[in-house]
């Protein structure tokens, strides 16, 4: 059997680990430009990054990505968990979000499970 033939068994075996990944979306709700530092714990890369938001706009971070599907993915569905703090750059908090603030999406296949979990920043919680 020549090597190339063996390609796509190697390929679907593979494909077949599975993955986990989680991302942190923030969502500017109000009508100003917002710029945030989000400061993570726990995570293996990433301890803070800048965060621009355009009025209406939002930003997706891909916040954390393993091989193979997790058997107890607990931690992966508490957004605040991972993370610390959100830091406003020339704002303040009128209301800091705080777990409520957050909604969680699941989506989840035979060999792999995302979390998405998203904040949206309305024009009541920053002054």
């Amino acid at each position: 059997m020549k090597p190339l033939h063996l390609l796509p068994l190697v390929l679907l075996l593979a494909s077949c680990e599975g993955r986990t990944s989680m991302t942190h979306t923030f969502w500017n709700g109000t009508s100003d430009t917002l710029r945030l530092t989000a400061r993570f714990d726990a995570l293996p890369w990433n301890d803070s990054i800048a965060v621009t938001l355009p009025p209406e706009g939002g930003m997706t971070l891909y916040t954390y990505d393993m091989r193979g599907k997790c058997s107890d993915c607990v931690e992966f569905g508490y957004p605040t968990r991972w993370v610390d703090t959100l830091e406003l750059d020339s704002r303040n908090w009128a209301q800091y979000p705080g777990p409520a603030a957050w909604y969680t999406e699941v989506s989840e296949g035979r060999t792999w499970i995302e979390f998405n979990h998203i904040l949206h920043i309305g024009i009541g919680m920053v002054e």
